[in-house]
Parts: structure tokens; sequence; C-alpha cells
């Protein structure tokens, strides 16, 4: 027994196989090396980046690629599965169409980003911009389709009738699977209406509100103000109401709610309440610089006068660090200036001048 596999291990045909085993490893570090070293050293004297994203792109599938050849030159070197040749090139050709599907992905994914930060960021119009998650989107299901229909020619299996099969069976599908294909188009809708973008920070006529994470196939994920992640439908998404804080701009205006007591110097408030509020929005990062805040008085409360002052911030979560420090300067003025913000108070007028008696339960007692 010992004697055979000795004579087997020194065949020149297994000899071959086993080198090319061996070798295939170092042969695929060694080729990604080259692509890395030599290529991306002269893509990296060119002004755009697409050469070098594309070579990082081929990187693995030209590594899984040599791999791949060793294989096949040692399972085609041994004489004893000759019988098995068809079988070998068959497995070969279902390899070959998955690893060509894998790189056109990367290849694809690579194009769109390139697109979209170089190309389309330049153009006057937000369309090309709207469409990149679209197009990514197609052309990844789209290469899928074709390797998955390529595979199956390789295997033998008729695809013609497959199709065929396919689209009388469609309706069926569809009516099986249309929560989620609502979803996949409303995602779809989402992005092409540029209305929510990734970053946005969005509130829901539910209440819900936080950072657009992602636009999925199926659903969106909102990073709250409380870091939980919150996982909504994309058709009840499109179908809410919904409130983007980022758009047109992300700066947020916002009213501060106050109130001075009934014998003060309502124009003194005012100038005071404006000084403060333009001193706040210069000295704290959280305000905008260009704007000028606004007040007005708006009705006469049960112990104050109130009105409102009106901010902006830079951005919807800075308001409330700009509304903490206008509190809290204008509380500490208003005591310097000597303006009062009465507490809640109560006249209680007594008829015929005596007031009413507490009786012994504890209820008030009134005059017949």
């Amino acid at each position: 027994m010992l004697d055979q596999a000795l004579r087997l291990l020194v065949r020149p045909d297994v000899l071959t196989a086993i080198a090319a085993l061996v070798l295939a490893l170092p042969a695929a570090y060694l080729a990604r090396w080259f692509l890395h070293r030599i290529v991306a050293r002269v893509a990296s004297k060119t002004e755009t980046r697409l050469d070098d994203e594309l070579i990082e792109a081929l990187s693995r599938p030209l590594f899984g690629g040599v791999l791949l050849l060793a294989v096949y030159i040692a399972l085609t070197t041994v004489h004893d599965i000759d019988i098995y040749q068809a079988q070998v090139d068959k497995g070969l050709r279902v390899a070959i169409y998955a690893l060509a599907v894998y790189t056109g992905i990367r290849v694809f994914r690579v194009l769109v980003e390139w697109y979209g930060r170089e190309v389309a960021s330049r153009t006057k119009t937000d369309i090309d911009d709207k469409l990149s998650p679209i197009i990514r989107r197609l052309g990844n299901t789209v290469l899928l389709a074709v390797g998955v229909l390529l595979i199956l020619d390789s295997l033998g299996i008729q695809v013609g009738p497959l199709i065929a099969a396919l689209g009388i069976g469609g309706l069926a599908v569809a009516l099986a699977f249309q929560p989620t294909l609502t979803n996949f188009f409303a995602g779809t809708y989402l992005l092409a209406d540029g209305s929510i973008k990734q970053g946005d920070f969005i509130q829901m006529d539910s209440g819900t509100q936080g950072y657009v994470l992602d636009v999925g196939w199926r659903t969106t994920r909102i990073k709250t103000l409380q870091n939980n992640l919150v996982i909504i439908p994309n058709s009840k998404l499109a179908d809410a109401v919904v409130t983007n804080f980022h758009q047109p701009d992300a700066s947020v205006g916002f009213f501060v709610d106050c109130g001075v007591g009934y014998n003060s110097d309502l124009y003194k408030v005012e100038k005071v309440a404006l000084e403060v509020a333009g001193k706040v929005m210069l000295d704290t990062p959280a305000g905008v610089k260009d704007f000028t805040p606004a007040f007005r008085y708006t009705k006469f409360g049960n112990s104050n006068i109130e009105f409102v002052v009106a901010l902006r911030a830079v951005s919807v979560t800075d308001q409330y660090v700009l509304r903490h420090a206008f509190i809290q300067q204008l509380t500490h003025r208003f005591r310097a200036e000597g303006i009062e913000i009465a507490y809640p108070t109560h006249n209680v007028y007594m008829r015929d001048g005596v007031a009413p008696a507490l009786a012994g339960d504890g209820t008030t007692s009134r005059p017949s």
C-alpha cells in the first residue's frame, strides 16, 4: 500500500498538480502585490482616484482568479480523473461566471461612487445625485440576474423555458412578495425624489425623529438622539408626513417663550432681550452669526406680559445649546436690570369685604 502511494506521488502528472496547488497561494499574493505596487504606482501619478479605486476593486477577484486557475491546472493534470474532465470544465465555467459577476459588481460600485463624487457634484442639477443610488441597485440586480442565467446555462439547464415559466409565475411571486416589493419601490422613490437623504435629521408625524443612517432595499434606519436605532419600512416612511430639518438648509429657527411683570418697562425689556440674544448668537458656536434675533410681545398673561424671542441655530440639535445659553444669560441680565419675571399669582375678590370662612370639614363656607 505504501509502495503504491509512493509511486503515485512520484508520477509527473501528480507532481505537477501538487506543485500547482503549493505555488497557488504564493502566486496569488505575488499577483496582488504586483497589482498594488507596480500598477498602483503608475496610477498614483494621475489626477483622478478612479484608477486607484479600480485597482483596489480588482485586487480580490485577481487573488481568487489565480487560486481558481491553480486548482483547474491541478485537476486537469492528473490522468486518473480524465474521465471527469467534463464535470471539471463545467465547474470551472460556473466558478468563472461567479467570479466575473463578483468582479463586475465591485467595479460597477466604484464607477457609480466615482461619478457621484467627481462628476455629479459639479453639475448644476441634483438629478444625477438622486439617480446614482437607483442606478447602483439596478446595475447590481442586472449583473446578478445575468450571472445566474449564465451559471444555469453552463449547468445544462435550459434558460428559455425557465424565463417563460418565470414570466407566467411572476404574478404569483409579485403577489407573494407584495410587501417587500412595495417597500423596495418606496425606497427607490424616496431616493429619486431627494426629499430624504443619508445624514438628514427628520421627524415623522408619529413623533419618531433622528438622523437617517441608510435608505435600504426594504427599510430605512434612523438613529435617534438617544443613540437608539429605529427601523422603519420604506412604505410607511413614504406615506408619512415627514419634517426634514436639513432642507432647504441645516439651520433651524426656533422661539423662546418668556414673560415679565406688568410693572416692567416694556421698551427696556425688548432692548435688553435683543442685546442678550445678539450676544448669545455671536458668542455661541451653535448660533447662526448673520441672523438677527427678533422680539415680539404675544399676549397679556395671568401674571406676566408674555413675549417670544426668535433665534436660529446651526442645526436642529444645536438649538438646545443655544436655548440653554439664552435663558441663562437673559435671567441673569433681567435680575441685574431689575426686570421682574413674576411668579404666578391670583387676585381674590371678597364679597362685601368679608373673607370666606373655612368650615370644620375643610370646605369653604359661603355667605348666604
